[in-house]
């Protein structure tokens, strides 16, 4: 996987093209972002969802081995059937989160992902494990995709988004990085699935209520430049980007 990724990824590093040059050096990390409490919120619930996120990719196969089933070959097709229902949710969402705003999606997409993980505990069947497998990649697709965003939506100076979504997305590496081992520490202690679906259930969950708030702020923040320019990330919580902060020092 790794390999695809670095040979899909040079191609458009290879094609991609400035549209115009900035006008000075960006920062790399804006530590006063973190004043703002949209930002700081977001990017705290954005780390909580992204540590019990990847539980099922983890350990819906071996989960699936352990339980008396009596074909033990459909354990090794769970992780392309989360995948497939993740592609697909990358892609549905995303068509309501344009004209409703990020958020809109992304609160209840966490949720249910939430209650999905939750109801996990309670499955044993290998039908029950192929719904939970498709369900889970599905909504869950749709948190990968839809919170960047976040981002755009609450970023006051579209010159500043940048360096604040590589702020939010390195943080959310961190939470992917250190979610595995929590998980694989739960389990081995306890020796029991159990924690392990609690654990990823709960913090999609909180990562959801986390978001509310920073909805709130969203809608809320009257003194940004909301617009009419074709850059737009939809409505409620997903306020639009005028033409004045697209265009750079070097159009005008």
């Amino acid at each position: 996987m790794a390999f695809i990724a670095l040979a899909t990824l040079a191609i458009s590093c290879l094609v991609l093209k400035l549209r115009v040059k900035p006008s000075g050096r960006r920062q790399i990390f804006q530590l006063h972002a973190y004043r703002e409490p949209a930002f700081l919120i977001n990017q705290i619930a954005g780390f909580v969802a992204f540590v019990g996120f990847f539980a099922p990719f983890f350990y819906l196969e071996s989960y699936s081995l352990a339980q008396p089933q009596d074909d033990k070959s459909i354990a090794f097709y769970l992780l392309p059937m989360i995948l497939a229902g993740s592609f697909c949710g990358r892609i549905v969402p995303n068509f309501f989160a344009d004209k409703t705003g990020p958020f809109l999606v992304l609160i209840p997409g966490c949720f249910i992902s939430g209650l999905l993980a939750l109801c996990w505990i309670a499955i044993k069947s290998t039908r029950g494990l192929i719904a939970f497998a498709v369900l889970f990649g599905f909504f869950t697709g749709g948190i990968v995709s839809i919170t960047p965003l976040t981002v755009v939506a609450i970023t006051p100076n579209y010159r500043d988004l940048g360096t604040r979504m590589g702020m939010f997305m390195g943080g959310g590496a961190l939470a992917t990085l250190i979610g595995a081992p929590i998980l694989g520490a739960i389990l081995n202690d306890t020796g029991s699935y159990l924690g392990v679906q609690i654990f990823c259930g709960v913090l999609l969950i909180a990562g959801g209520v986390l978001w509310i708030p920073t909805y709130w702020f969203a809608t809320r923040a009257h003194d940004r430049k909301v617009a009419v320019g074709e850059f737009s990330v939809g409505g409620a919580g997903g306020p639009q980007m005028s033409k004045e902060i697209r265009v750079s020092d070097n159009e005008k």
